[in-house]
């Protein structure tokens, strides 16, 4: 099997990234009722994050272009070891 490259992986990052904008009125919604102050205290408590995560589990995760790419890269790498283990 022909693994992609990066440069195949272009238009799908452009959709994603495309549909990621796209979100963001609906992701800003998800928390309108949260002050910052609120919104921080969620995502460092140890419990409370996932409140938080649960009003935005419809909105896509954002990262960057980079960080797409890397994780692109060592997906294959991570499926093969896991198949291989078993």
């Amino acid at each position: 099997m022909a693994t992609p490259t990066i440069a195949s992986l272009a238009p799908l990052l452009d959709r994603l990234f495309g549909e990621a904008e796209a979100a963001s009125d609906a992701t800003e919604a998800a928390v309108a009722d949260l002050s910052d102050a609120d919104r921080d205290r969620m995502m460092r408590s140890k419990t409370e994050y996932r409140d938080l995560y649960g009003r935005l589990k419809e909105a896509p995760l954002a990262v960057s272009r980079e960080t797409g790419a890397l994780l692109y890269t060592l997906a294959p790498a991570s499926c093969r070891r896991f198949v291989t283990d078993t």
